[in-house]
């Protein structure tokens, strides 16, 4: 009787795991949406400093994003 609580323990963590990285999928596709906005957004608006800082700022929040996803596959 102990294992079928472990092993409905370990089914929702399972779930868990899955929809974590999904989330963490959902928010890295967002941030590639985020990026094209910024890329979108200096072509109208030209100002050297603040365009480079977003493009800057975005693209090291893509790539946090997306290490997060590979590390959350290795561990999970």
């Amino acid at each position: 009787m102990n294992f079928e609580i472990i092993n409905d323990i370990m089914e929702s963590f399972i779930i868990f795991k899955i929809g974590f990285l999904i989330l963490v999928l959902f928010n890295t596709i967002f941030l590639f949406i985020v990026y094209s906005q910024v890329n979108s957004m200096n072509r109208i608006i030209n100002q050297s400093n603040a365009s480079s800082l977003l493009k800057l700022i975005s693209l090291l929040s893509i790539v946090f994003s997306f290490s997060l996803f590979l590390l959350a596959v290795v561990i999970l």
